[in-house]
């Protein structure tokens, strides 16, 4: 397509241990590890949490991206994810998906915007934040609230 502006990212992984990994992506890095409860040491967030983080820092992101073109101002924006999965898939249950089956994305923004103005706020973020793309493309059944404080 014309006017296409790629961006390519990347990242490497080394297994340290049992479920530990070493990643690096571009000058940072940061361990993944499972609870052990499922099977792992417990010294870093599960890869999963780390999807779940994605898409809390994108929403954050592409909230200022956004609020900086409709010219808003924006004191406070503070998000919680919670992910849900069936472990049974990942233990390897035929028939079960091991992805995020649910996610509940809750925003709380303090700013002098009008209610409508957050509102056009929230949908510009949902149509344009690249993990939450991923999480549709998934078919992750969503729901987002946001709270103006």
């Amino acid at each position: 397509m014309a006017g296409e502006q790629w961006f390519a990212m990347e990242c490497a992984s080394k297994l340290e241990g049992g479920c530990k990994n070493s990643i690096s992506v571009r000058d940072f890095s940061f361990l993944t590890d499972e609870p052990e409860a499922l099977g792992g040491t417990d010294s870093g967030s599960n890869p999963v949490e780390y999807v779940l983080a994605g898409l809390a820092g994108c929403t954050s992101i592409t909230a200022h991206v956004v609020a900086g073109e409709m010219s808003l101002n924006i004191e406070e924006f503070d998000t919680k994810i919670t992910g849900t999965i069936d472990v049974r898939g990942l233990m390897g249950q035929p028939g079960i998906n091991p992805g995020i089956q649910k996610a509940t994305v809750d925003v709380k923004i303090k700013t002098d915007a009008s209610q409508a103005q957050v509102d056009a706020l929230k949908e510009a973020v949902e149509n344009r934040c690249p993990v939450a793309a991923m999480f549709k493309a998934a078919n992750v059944d969503m729901e987002v609230n946001w709270v103006k404080l």
